[in-house]
């Protein structure tokens, strides 16, 4: 195995992730581009598009409205946003940024919206049941969780 390296000024290296998040970038930046073309504004473009999809059309309407979508922004600012879906569970996000003339990016504020889904395979059910159990034993070895002691009545 070997490297090349390269001079420029933002660090690099080998991504070790899930496809979902780079896919998302590249899917996320051609909508942007889609809208552009299409002449729309990109949020409103995805509530166009998400229309029957009323899990990521939520979280985009969330993201936008708690981070002032459409709401003037300070000189030389600008706003992103993108959704996506990601084992079961959706995310969307709104970035403020600007560019300085030396070409840095800056980021001022992100604001995200997310509607987990919690998944577990249901041949796995007792195994998951038994490591609760254990898990709750080892943090309260002296007590038994019950529901008057967790709070409930």
């Amino acid at each position: 195995m070997s490297t090349i390296s390269s001079p420029h000024r933002h660090p690099v290296g080998f991504w070790r992730s899930v496809n979902n998040s780079f896919n998302a970038f590249a899917v996320e930046g051609f909508i942007d581009e889609l809208a552009a073309a299409a002449k729309q504004d990109p949020y409103e473009y995805r509530r166009t598009l998400l229309a029957n999809a009323p899990r990521d059309l939520g979280v985009l309407e969330l993201a936008a409205t708690k981070a002032g979508w459409g709401t003037p922004l300070p000189a030389g600012r600008g706003r992103g946003i993108a959704v996506y879906k990601s084992f079961e569970s959706f995310a969307a996000q709104v970035a403020e940024v600007s560019v300085s003339p030396a070409g840095d990016v800056r980021v001022h504020r992100v604001v995200c919206a997310i509607d987990l889904c919690l998944h577990r395979a249901p041949s796995r059910r007792g195994t998951d049941r038994w490591r609760r159990r254990r898990d709750a034993r080892a943090r309260l070895p002296r007590a038994t969780p019950t529901l008057r002691n967790l709070g409930r009545k």
